[in-house]
């Protein structure tokens, strides 16, 4: 940790000898959180910067950046393509997590340190490592964004909990009472959506009888005695714990029933990341919420509007309040698409002796 730290360091050092600064980052989850840390830590310095949002960085692309003739801050890439960085002339720093494609000094990249970039700390993660050390005083405030980075790279997809570096952030978020993590059902939702509606929509794993079947859903609760309703609908945060256990523990058996593998099953519950400062009830609550509402955003290429929501996260206001109702509707119209593309497919598989 100390030599990362010390790159780091290194690294905002050159940046704070520049009076402008071009973000440039990815188009995802991870991308849109890791060029929000890095916007917010130049503005706190009083430096003019702006972000470009690309989905990768070929010819063109890179020309178009050079052109601008400006100090550049790649964030969630550039690691993958470092020769052509350095061939078109652009002058940059690197925080990103992908597989280095040869040395660059000015880059702060899990890889050359003996880290695992899949797992132990994404690109978000990456640049709030520089952010820190830019601003001491706010750089911490960017630690939840870090988390949300981290759960849309899908970086605790394979323990169901972060680890590596990933972990010494999170440990850093709940010390200053940022990040709060409990072991629960790793399902989206559990803030938002009704509980029938969370199990409906659930296809990983696919819950046979239940996912994609409103009345399986809610028959299974039922079966269970779980109250549906009080004077609304009720949501998984509205459960008692008696009744979490319960439903935790048929959804347990049901895949048992129909032979899934144990390692899968255990996916059902794991490490759950919450956004303290988040209002309860919200996306911005759960880790994993806040990642597909920015993926959603980026899928309809409205990366923007996801950089809005990320910056609600240290002052809300009137451009946070217009985006989150957008990025809310771009969330709905994505869920109903998965859904409905999965219907279809189902609808149109044909099962012979040894084909599907």
């Amino acid at each position: 940790m100390k030599e990362i730290a010390e790159k780091a360091r290194e690294i905002a050092d050159e940046l704070r000898k520049r009076d402008e600064v071009l973000v440039v980052t990815h188009i995802d989850a991870d991308g849109i959180t890791s060029g929000t840390i890095a916007l917010k830590a130049l503005s706190d310095l009083g430096v003019e910067c702006d972000i470009m949002f690309v989905k990768n960085l070929d010819e063109d692309v890179l020309s178009e950046i050079a052109d601008k003739n400006v100090f550049v801050w790649f964030t969630d890439l550039g690691s993958g393509c470092i020769p052509e960085i350095v061939k078109s002339g652009i002058e940059c720093v690197i925080t990103d997590h992908h597989i280095p494609k040869g040395y660059y000094r000015l880059q702060l990249n899990p890889h050359d340190f003996g880290y695992d970039g899949s797992y132990d700390l994404s690109g978000a993660g990456a640049t709030y490592l520089v952010a820190k050390e830019l601003n001491r005083m706010n750089g911490f405030a960017s630690i939840p964004l870090a988390i949300v980075g981290a759960v849309g790279d899908l970086q605790d997809s394979k323990d169901c909990r972060l680890k590596g570096l990933n972990k010494y952030i999170v440990a850093e978020g709940i010390r200053y009472r940022l990040i709060g993590v409990m072991r629960d059902l790793r399902l989206f939702g559990k803030q938002t959506r009704p509980v029938f509606k969370m199990l409906e929509y659930t296809y990983d794993p696919f819950l046979p009888g239940i996912s994609g079947n409103e009345r399986g859903a809610i028959e299974f609760l039922r079966s269970l005695g779980i109250k549906l309703k009080d004077d609304k609908w009720r949501r998984w945060i509205d459960l008692s714990r008696e009744e979490k256990r319960l439903v935790v523990s048929e959804l347990v058996r049901l895949c048992m029933k129909y032979e899934y593998p144990l390692n899968y099953i255990k996916r059902l519950v794991g490490d759950c990341y919450i956004l303290l400062n988040q209002e309860e009830g919200t996306e911005l609550r759960d880790a994993m919420e806040f990642s597909t509402l920015l993926n959603a955003t980026a899928r309809y290429n409205q990366c923007e509007v996801g950089l809005q929501v990320c910056f609600g996260v240290f002052e809300k206001n009137g451009k946070f309040e217009l985006a989150f109702k957008k990025a809310k509707r771009l969330l709905q119209e994505h869920r109903k698409n998965l859904s409905n593309g999965i219907k279809l497919v189902e609808n149109r598989i044909k099962e012979l002796e040894n084909v599907q």
